[in-house]
C-alpha cells in the first residue's frame, strides 16, 4: 500500500507536540521555550519568506506585504534598516538590489540621532501557538532625540506558519498601515 507522503508529513507534524518534563516528572507543553528554541535554519527560512517578497516584489504584482511602506524604507541613508532584535544577523538573506543594514536597537537610535528620523523594520514576534508559529514584522519610526515630528505612520504584518515536510508555509493573517 502506497502512503501519501504529504498527508503523512502533515499528520506527523500535528501529532508531534513539544513536551518538557518539569521537576515533578510531569510532562507539560512549554510554549515560551518553544519560540526560544526555534532552530536557526527554521528562523532563517521564515525571515526569507517574509523579507524577500516585501523588499523585492515582483514587477506589477501587489502583495499583502504592501502594507509596509517600501518607498519610505528605501529612503534611509545606507539602505533598508532591519533591527536585529529577536533575530541573528547571519539568518538574514542577501536580497538582490537591496542593501539591508542590520542594526541593534541602540545603533538604530544612534543613527536617528545623527542622521535624522527614518523608518525601519523589526521582527517583533516569533510565537508558537500549538503547532503554528505566529510571526509579526513591523515598520517603526526611529526618531532622533531632538525630533519634533509626530509620526502617525508605520505598519505591521502578521503571518501564521505551519511546518509541513520540513518546510515552513506561511499564510497572511492580518496587517495594518497608518
Amino acid at each position: 500500500m502506497k502512503t501519501n507522503r504529504k498527508l503523512t508529513c502533515i499528520l506527523v507534524g500535528l501529532l508531534s507536540p513539544i513536551l518538557v518534563i518539569d521537576g515533578t516528572g510531569n510532562a507539560k507543553a512549554n510554549m515560551a521555550k518553544q519560540s526560544e528554541s526555534l532552530p536557526d535554519e527554521d528562523k532563517a527560512q521564515i525571515i526569507r519568506q517574509m523579507l524577500e517578497p516585501l523588499l523585492s516584489p515582483t514587477k506589477g504584482e501587489e502583495a499583502d506585504q504592501s502594507i509596509l511602506d517600501l518607498e519610505d524604507l528605501k529612503r534611509t541613508k545606507g539602505g533598508v534598516v532591519l533591527s536585529t532584535k529577536n533575530i541573528k544577523p547571519h539568518l538574514v538573506p542577501k536580497i538582490p538590489g537591496v542593501n539591508l543594514l542590520l542594526l541593534k536597537p541602540r545603533a538604530i537610535q544612534k543613527k536617528a540621532d545623527i542622521e535624522g528620523d527614518f523608518l525601519y523594520l523589526v521582527f517583533n514576534q516569533f510565537e508558537i501557538k500549538g503547532s503554528k508559529l505566529i510571526v509579526t514584522l513591523t515598520s517603526n519610526w526611529a526618531k532622533s532625540r531632538s525630533s519634533q515630528e509626530g509620526y502617525l505612520s508605520g505598519g505591521s504584518m502578521t503571518y501564521e506558519f505551519n511546518k509541513t515536510c520540513g518546510k515552513w508555509v506561511g499564510k497572511f493573517l492580518k496587517g495594518f498601515i497608518s
